[in-house]
């Protein structure tokens, strides 16, 4: 969507909320906050804050309600407060609806309050204030738990993986791969890899903007998942000693190594030692 026609669907939501006594609220996150110039592969994401459980459950299900300027061409709710509307060019709007009481979830850092009869900016400002506490209470011990966490799940989805490619389940060994064990070293590289570029970390996605926090992470990643499945895994594998070994387990050489044999037994045709059926 051209960045003038952004701009002019974000004005009609404020016009809209002026007139709308159940709206108490407009959010603009990401790129639909201003902070910067979106560009035309920008999406609108907006927080629309009711007076009622009734009121947003009725924005939710009825998308014609809002608006948009054009018929959506699809139109859906998700878990939770979401409602997503997509246009008929492809451009996509994706909205979470619900009153002040359900804004705990909240937790960009990259947003603006574009509209306020309220309490809305005040109960944002609550809800990032205690998360921003809780952050801190935490203490090193529990953050290092949760890295833990996930550097062991993410060698159980190599495991995963590698089983899937021994037993000629491809796709699936794709989706271990490609999706859950990347998504763990992906939060794992953001917590213990210094940042590039300050403010381009995305609190629910870690995947966002890693070329511009983490350059020549992302490269190399891009490449490995660019590779061959086999290929990928051992590529993978490489990116997580020379980046994370030094800074995590002193065991995951060894594990590294499990991985690796494991992978070579799977590509050899014989079946691993290590019983990873589910």
């Amino acid at each position: 969507m051209h960045p003038e026609r952004h701009a002019a669907v974000v004005e009609q939501l404020i016009a809209w909320a002026h007139v709308t006594d159940e709206v108490l609220g407009i959010v603009g996150v990401g790129s639909t906050s201003g902070e910067r110039r979106p560009d035309r592969f920008s999406d609108h994401d907006v927080v629309i804050v009711t007076s009622t459980d009734a009121e947003a459950a009725r924005l939710r299900h009825d998308a014609s309600l809002l608006p948009l300027g054009t018929q959506p061409l699809l139109a859906f709710t998700e878990p939770d407060h979401g409602l997503t509307v997509i246009l008929a060019d492809g451009h996509l709007l994706e909205f979470a609806i619900c009153t002040p009481d359900d804004l705990g979830w909240f937790a960009a850092d990259r947003h603006r309050v574009l509209f306020d009869r309220g309490p809305v900016a005040e109960t944002l400002r609550d809800v990032l204030e205690a998360r921003a506490r809780q952050g801190a209470s935490d203490g090193a011990s529990a953050v290092e738990a949760r890295m833990v966490a996930h550097y062991h799940h993410l060698l159980k989805e190599f495991i995963v993986a590698i089983a899937r490619v021994g037993r000629g389940e491809r796709i699936s060994a794709h989706r271990h791969l490609h999706a859950a064990a990347v998504d763990d070293l992906l939060v794992l590289v953001r917590a213990c890899v210094p940042c590039e570029a300050v403010g381009s970390e995305d609190p629910y996605d870690p995947a966002r903007r890693l070329e511009r926090s983490h350059p020549a992470i992302a490269r190399r990643l891009d490449a490995a998942l660019a590779e061959p499945l086999e290929s990928a895994v051992r590529s993978l594998a490489t990116v997580i000693r020379e980046v994370l070994v030094p800074r995590l387990e002193d065991a995951m050489d060894e594990h590294l190594d499990l991985i690796e044999a494991l992978l070579d037994q799977a590509t050899a045709g014989h079946r691993s030692t290590v019983d990873v059926a589910r």
